[in-house]
């Protein structure tokens, strides 16, 4: 459905733009993008974040900025410089 277009078409390109090798293990490793993405999407991220000062800046953010920033801040967590 819509999410698979969402990832196919919009996050692994910025991925792939923000960092190749990042996109290239995504690629070979096989990792369902949906098992990843999907619950930060549902939930604005706040299921992984244990302050809830942080998680409201968060749902603040989401909610004054553009519909994608959620995308945007999802390809900025895969291609963080300490996660590769």
């Amino acid at each position: 459905g819509n999410l698979t277009w969402i990832l196919n078409h919009l996050f692994l390109p910025l991925v792939q733009k923000a960092e190749p090798l990042v996109h290239y293990q995504l690629q070979i490793t096989q990792l369902e993008m949906s098992n990843l993405i999907l619950p930060w999407m549902i939930t604005w991220f706040t299921h992984d974040i244990f302050d809830a000062e942080t998680a409201a800046r968060l749902v603040d953010g989401f909610m004054a900025s553009h519909p994608l920033l959620c995308l945007y801040f999802s390809v900025s967590l895969v291609t963080h410089p300490r996660l590769k």
